[in-house]
């Protein structure tokens, strides 16, 4: 406390002042009580003054000590008269330092976990901290995760929002104090799971006596369902694979059997008592035939005629024979956009993928339903592409195929595109329809989705990359051309002997002049000895030393006016990326079909050259 005089003059003061402002009993009596408060507030302490004089004041201050430090005080003051009558102001000053820094201290706090909480917020992790796995805190991402309503996390079990699957792990992982991340299943307080990412920590704070541990979890149902997306594609892929080699192998035998067979049947009289047992043999040998090219679509390496398509249209032009597949009790909606849906596909491959879909949709509804089928052109976005394997992101057309059948469980969908795996009893399909589906669908660059539910249906949605060129017209019918066999001289190039000796008959049958090779070194070696003989090179893919195709552009270079057919059972050496046949290139797919191989060659024969002029 300090006595002043009404103008500011120290006349006494008590041992606590001293010691508040660090002045010694001399050196304080006679100053101004202005000398004791900061310039900042000298204008403030001028103004005090003059209140003073009119009665109680109490007013906060910036004070400053001996040494030049300044402290936050409040000063009282009270007028009133000495013992002699004399006037004088009694003044009060407390220090509100510790006031201030508790005062601050709070804010600080406060603004830290404000902070902390915003922090925890913005995280994608679910963050949760407990002790003795009670629930102290938790951010909004684990209350999203959970399905809580906001705030009512905390007082929780811990143990409340672990799937039994994981529970005993996790719950031993966190008495163990075990800070290695670990995969486990999450509850919903719904009662759904979901895969999560956990990693828990013990910090330096303790919390009622006990250590408080935090715990990060992170959903990863996304990446767990790329991962299984990826891996089933791998895998079709590996399948596919082999599925394309068996298919290249066995349609060398094929040729072998169906050309022998047919080759037998040509001097036999139609009541020939062998006659009908060859005929089974050439039937057998066609369906197998018809296996082994489901098969090599399944391995993407089916030689594909694409050209500028309307979607819309072509599934409109279907509509007729779809309702003729169908049963009465199915109904058939069409869904199809007003302005054309254009991409770049095989329109006889698109066909097939509809028929073989419509079909199994027929056969998911025994007891009638609804089918329908959608076109629709959109764009696909970097959020889609991220959550869908092999999906880039631009303009697509969709095409998806919907029915109200019986559905399927998620084990049967994960196999459904597999070859020869079929749902269907024996003798009710191969298993091979959607396999050829898959196949056709990824060689024409796009994608197919299954979505499905027990007894309530299935989804198959297609989306193929949507082309802004104009429409391809339609292909002209083709006319049978007409030729004299026995003026033109053939070169058949087959490293299989006995593929090359039935191809060789047939031809010469047919009236042909034919040579033969095994192999290229042996054709070329003929086309250099003989320059201009040949007007038709036929020959395999893929042989040694060199591939068929490597073959046909030396013999053309030798010859610019021989003309090149193609044969194999195995096409990705000579058609160009996904299968898409080149221009201009002619070819025969093995098991070759003698009346196939006669037109074709015919048609080659007596259409244009190499250099001809056109």
């Amino acid at each position: 406390m300090l006595v002043t005089t009404p103008e500011g003059l120290i006349l006494d003061c008590n041992q606590a002042t001293l010691g508040l402002f660090g002045y010694t009993r001399d050196e304080l009596l006679g100053m101004h009580r202005s000398d004791l408060v900061a310039r900042t507030d000298a204008r403030l302490a001028q103004a005090v003054e003059r209140r003073d004089r009119v009665g109680t004041v109490r007013t906060p201050l910036r004070l400053r000590q001996k040494s030049g430090s300044e402290f936050n005080g409040e000063v009282a003051s009270v007028v009133g008269r000495s013992t002699d009558g004399a006037p004088q102001v009694w003044v009060v000053v407390r220090d509100l330092s510790d006031r201030t820094r508790a005062d601050q201290a709070d804010k600080d706090l406060r603004e830290s976990n404000q902070l902390l909480r915003a922090l925890s917020d913005a995280a994608f992790e679910a963050v949760i901290m407990h002790r003795d796995g009670v629930i102290h805190m938790a951010n909004r991402a684990a209350e999203v995760y959970s399905a809580v309503p906001p705030g009512q996390l905390v007082g929780r079990q811990l143990a409340d929002f672990i799937a039994p699957q994981s529970k005993d792990m996790a719950l031993a992982k966190v008495a163990a104090g075990d800070d290695q991340p670990y995969d486990a299943f999450a509850l919903r307080s719904d009662g759904t799971t979901y895969p999560v990412e956990v990693q828990s920590r013990t910090i330096p704070v303790e919390l009622d006596g006990g250590a408080v541990r935090v715990v990060a979890m992170r959903d990863v149902t996304v990446r767990r369902q790329l991962e299984d997306q990826l891996r089933q594609a791998q895998k079709l892929d590996a399948i596919g694979r082999l599925a394309g080699g068996i298919a290249h192998d066995f349609n060398n035998l094929l040729s072998v059997v169906l050309n022998a067979t047919e080759l037998a049947t040509l001097g036999l009289a139609e009541d020939h008592p062998i006659r009908s047992e060859l005929d089974d043999v050439i039937w057998a040998a066609e369906r197998a035939a018809d296996l082994t090219r489901q098969l090599l679509a399944f391995g993407r390496k089916t030689v594909l005629r694409p050209r500028i398509i309307d979607a819309g249209e072509v599934l409109e032009n279907m509509r007729s024979m779809l309702r003729r597949l169908l049963t009465e009790d199915i109904e058939l909606i069409l869904a199809l956009p007003g302005d054309p849906a254009r991409l770049r596909a095989d329109p006889a491959q698109l066909e097939q993928v509809v028929l073989n879909l419509v079909v199994n949709a027929r056969d998911a509804m025994p007891n009638g339903g609804q089918l329908r089928l959608e076109v629709e052109p959109l764009a696909l976005d970097e959020a889609f592409a991220r959550t869908h394997v092999g999906v880039k992101p631009g303009d697509y057309v969709k095409v998806a195929i919907t029915d109200s059948g019986i559905g399927m469980e998620p084990e049967t969908v994960a196999r459904i595109f597999e070859p020869f795996y079929t749902t269907k009893g024996p003798g009710h399909g191969t298993g091979l329809g959607l396999a050829t589906v898959f196949g056709i669908v990824n060689q024409s660059g796009g994608t197919i989705w299954v979505q499905s539910e027990p007894d309530v249906g299935t989804t198959f949605t297609i989306y193929l990359p949507a082309s802004d060129e104009a429409e391809s017209g339609p292909e002209a019918p083709a006319t049978a051309p007409t030729i004299d066999a026995k003026d033109h001289r053939v070169l058949v190039v087959e490293d299989e002997p006995r593929v090359q000796r039935v191809v060789v008959e047939l031809l010469r049958r047919a009236g042909y002049r034919v040579d033969a090779a095994t192999g290229p070194v042996e054709a070329l070696a003929l086309v250099r000895e003989q320059p201009g003989v040949f007007d038709l090179l036929l020959t395999d893919v893929i042989m040694p030393d060199m591939s068929g195709k490597q073959l046909a552009e030396q013999v053309v270079a030798a010859d610019p006016t021989v003309r090149v057919i193609y044969m194999s059972g195995h096409s990705e050496e000579i058609i160009a990326t996904r299968g898409v046949l080149d221009p201009g290139v002619h070819f025969l797919p093995k098991p070759i079909v003698a009346a196939a191989l006669l037109e074709l060659l015919a048609e080659v024969l007596a259409g244009p050259g190499p250099g001809d002029a056109e």
